[in-house]
């Protein structure tokens, strides 16, 4: 481990209040040296903040753009103890440090933050398009009690007391039955997901339950 102390900390943010790097405004090798040693010593930097502001920027470096870092690791003036081991064979620098990644983690993480959200924007279009309507095409056969029974007036009081969102009437008509009974067949369109079928069914024989003995589905075709 580095032998960073308190005293040599105090004199580097000291150091660090009017520069943005170690020798002033130009980047080097003593730089990465002295934060890769930063970063693997147990010492807070929470309370200095020219220390704490350089090492942010230091962490946005990548491996590579470190070995392009000049000038040579001199001896570290943190250590009021010198016994700092920042000093290295040019060779050796960089080996160890902890930046942001290598290029291709970096290019990895882009494609993978761009891919995410290329599936959001596409979320996003897709809740924002009106969903499409499913409907159906129902004729409703509709069988009074016996001839007595008046369904041309059920015929005309359907559309008019049976009313429902999602639900439209056709024009109904009467088709012969049996022994002069005649049924009344009613076409109607319905919004699938607002309208319920089995609701229109027992709607008409409870509002017309004098004069309808039941009501059944003649026909139930889906719109393409």
């Amino acid at each position: 481990a580095r032998a960073f102390d308190a005293a040599g900390m105090k004199k580097l943010n000291e150091h660090l209040a009017d520069k943005a790097y170690l020798n002033g405004f130009t980047i080097s090798k003593n730089d990465s040296a002295i934060y890769c040693g930063i970063t693997k010593s147990e010492l807070k930097v929470d309370d200095l903040v020219n220390i704490k502001r350089w090492m942010a920027h230091m962490s946005t470096y990548t491996l590579a753009e470190v070995s392009t870092f000049t000038g040579k690791v001199t001896a570290c003036a943190m250590c009021s103890a010198g016994k700092c081991d920042t000093k290295k064979d040019d060779k050796e620098e960089g080996s160890d440090f902890s930046f942001g990644g290598s290029e291709e983690e970096e290019v990895d993480e882009v494609k993978k933050a761009a891919i995410a959200a290329a599936i959001k924007a596409a979320a996003a279009r897709k809740a924002a398009k009106p969903k499409k309507q499913e409907r159906s095409m129902i004729v409703f056969h509709i069988k009074p009690y016996g001839d007595e029974n008046d369904m041309t007036k059920v015929l005309k009081e359907i559309p008019e007391k049976i009313q429902m969102e999602g639900l439209k009437w056709g024009i109904g008509e009467l088709l012969d039955h049996c022994y002069g009974v005649k049924l009344l067949a009613m076409p109607c369109v319905v919004v699938d997901d607002i309208c319920s079928v089995d609701e229109i069914q027992e709607k008409i024989q409870e509002i017309f339950e004098d004069d309808v003995q039941n009501c059944d589905i003649n026909s139930f075709n889906k719109f393409e």
